[in-house]
Order: structure tokens, then sequence, then C-alpha cells
């Protein structure tokens, strides 16, 4: 009998036995590979649950609903310097600011990090397949369609962005009282951003619209942007989200308005009625995104995976250098006179890069790390079981 207890013991006591050992060989490897690659062991963050870091997690969803998400990482960095290693659900998560190692994860041993492992799983529901969430030859492919956008004679043409701006003007009262720019802010690049994309624009800063994307597409779009960064979070326990049959619903409202514009074009082609001329951009995305395949599912994710950066980021950018600016009036003048002192001139691309102090400016404002979005990649190179997730600012 005292044998079979034994033998019991035993028996439940390997598994256990196992794993440790199977956690110090891993470390020994991540050590060793560590050494190969000539990396130095960063600064540990004081986690007061060391096993999961469900501290620091909870830290950070609060912070979330405070919109002080900032705030933590401003800590992290004073406090432990460029690169902190942080426990993730027990894996080792990365937060940097440092350049060169920002530099190493998007440039020179770019084929080694990637994407996808973090980043698709939470996403894939509300922007589908595209540039921002994948990797490999799916990637390669969503960035071949969105390249020309970016071109210099693409990006340089301001004749439109100038209408956008005119409204957005008009909208900012006369009479000295307090003014929220944010709100108008998103809606000056929702409408120049739908031009860009869609050949057409919202026009929701104009006094009276009908356009489906300035009625709606705002607010449900927000929604659903909030519930997909939570489930961002709390990454392979995203079931664990409230609110999931609303969140969906409001998912799909989004794509329902992507997909109506997206009927729309392509039905045009078909009728070869669509106008080059209503819009001043030689390459809108929806349409030669429609030149090149019928599926809509597929057009929608490519739009979807664009138009997101491209409100959100560029607007809160916006807003922060207004809300800063305020608040420092010798940078204001100061800058104001090195645009005033353009004149008439035509605004070009090449005039803007010659506005150095301008420049110098929103250079510092993206130092606040305000307008600059989270990156989150993983290191290809090991087994699954250590992988590591990155976050870059």
């Amino acid at each position: 009998m005292a044998f079979s207890s034994s033998s019991g013991l035993l028996f439940a006591l390997c598994p256990f036995g196992l794993y440790v050992l199977y956690v110090l060989w891993s470390s020994a490897r991540y050590r060793y590979a560590m050494h190969k690659a000539g990396c130095s062991t960063p600064v540990q963050y004081h986690h007061r649950d060391p096993v999961f870091g469900l501290d620091l997690f909870m830290k950070r969803i609060q912070a979330m609903k405070d919109g002080t998400w900032l705030d933590i990482d401003d800590y992290l960095f004073s406090n432990y310097g460029k690169t902190v290693q942080t426990n993730y659900f027990g894996k080792k998560q990365y937060a940097t600011m440092d350049s060169q190692n920002i530099q190493t994860v998007l440039a020179t041993q770019v084929d080694k990090f990637g994407s996808a492992p973090m980043n698709y799983e939470p996403t894939k529901l509300f922007l589908g397949e595209g540039i921002i969430n994948t990797d490999g030859a799916r990637w390669k492919r969503s960035r071949q369609l969105i390249n020309p956008i970016f071109t210099r004679a693409q990006v340089s043409e301001l004749s439109s962005f100038e209408v956008h701006v005119r409204k957005f003007l008009d909208k900012i009262p006369r009479n000295g009282s307090t003014v929220d720019f944010q709100p108008l802010c998103k809606m000056l690049y929702l409408d120049s951003t739908t031009e860009f994309l869609f050949g057409k624009s919202a026009n929701s800063l104009s006094p009276e619209t009908s356009s489906l994307f300035a009625r709606r597409l705002p607010e449900v779009f927000d929604d659903a942007l909030r519930g997909m960064l939570t489930r961002f979070l709390l990454g392979k326990f995203k079931f664990l989200a409230p609110g999931g049959k609303e969140w969906r619903e409001k998912c799909a409202e989004v794509h329902a308005i992507i997909d109506h514009y997206i009927e729309e074009d392509i039905e045009a082609q078909k009728n070869e009625s669509t106008n080059p001329s209503d819009t001043p951009y030689s390459y809108v995305l929806l349409r030669e995104l429609a030149k090149t395949t019928d599926d809509r599912l597929a057009i929608r994710n490519e739009l979807m995976n664009i138009f997101f950066p491209a409100r959100d980021s560029a607007a809160v950018l916006t807003s922060n250098a207004i809300f800063l600016l305020a608040r420092h009036p010798d940078v204001w003048r100061r800058g104001r006179e090195e645009v005033l002192a353009i004149g008439s001139e035509k605004l070009t691309f090449e005039k803007l890069k010659s506005l150095k102090y301008l420049h110098c400016i929103i250079n510092e404002i993206l130092s606040f790390g305000v307008g600059k979005p989270v990156f989150l990649h993983a290191f290809y190179h090991m087994e699954e079981d250590h992988s590591v997730r990155i976050l870059y600012f």
C-alpha cells in the first residue's frame, strides 16, 4: 500500500518536474540565442503579479478607459529606460522607444519579425486581412496595391485638401469661445480620406450633407474601434471582452457602409460611367482595387486597413498639435510667421518641406507620442513557445 501511494505521488509529480525542466531548458536556450545575437538583457518591470503580469495589464485597461494610456508608457520609459521587459500573460513582452531597436524590427532584420501572430486574431473581424495584420506574400500583395497612393504626385495634390481645410476653418467660432478641435479634426480627415481612398468625399464638414459616411460612419466606427482595442489588449483572452454581440453588430454596420460604396464603384465601372475628373487624385484605391478583382470582401479588407490609420492617426496628431500650440504662444507665433512668409505662393510638396521650423514643431509633437500608433510585432525565428511580443512607439 505504501509502495502504491509513493508511486502515485511520484506519478503526480512527474509532469510538474518535466515542466520545470522544460522551463529551465527554454530559459537557457533563450539566453544563448540572446548572447549569439549580441543582445543585452533589458531592465525588467517590477510586477506585483510575476506569473501573469495582470497588474500592468489592469493598469492598461483602466488607462484606456480614462484616456491616460500615454501616462503608463511615459512612466515605463522614465523609470526603466528606453527598452523594458514586461510580462504579458506569462510571455515576455518588450516595450521600446529605442530607435535602433525599432530600426531592427522595421528595416535591417524585418524578415525576422511579423505582425500577424499578435495582430491578426484580435483585428480580423473588424479590419479583415490587409497590410496591418498580415505578413509574407499576403502583405506584399497589399503593399503593391497601396504604394501608388503615396507617390509624390499623389500626396502633393493639395487643392482638394484646401477645400476641406476652408470648411474646417469656417466651423471655428470667431467669438473667442472654447472649442473642441478633435471632432472637427476627425471630420476634416474623414472628408479628405474618403476622397483620397474612395474617390468621393463624405463632406461631413458641409452644413448639410446626406452622405452615409458623414451621418453614421464616424460614430459607429469609433465604437467598433474601441471594441477591437479591448480585444487587442486581451490577446488570447479576447473572449472575455464584454458586449461581444453589440460589437459584432457595430462591425457589420461599418462593413455595410463600406460595401455600399464598393458596390457603387463596381457598377459604375461596369457601365463605363466612372468619370475620372470628379476627383483630383490620379490613383483612387477603391477604383484600382475594383479593376483587379470583383471580390467585394477582399476590396473591403484592403480599404479598412488603410482607412483606419489614415483617419484616426492624422486627426489625433492635428488636434494634439493645436492643443499644445495653444499653450505655447511663442512657438505658435514663430510658426505662424514662417507660414505667412509664403504669401500668395501656391503650396507645393517642396514648399512644405522648406518650412523648417514647422517640421521641428511636428517632430517635437511626435516625440511626445501623440498621434503615433502602437505597433505589435512578434519574433519569428524561434519556436512558438519562445515567441515574444514587441511594442514599439
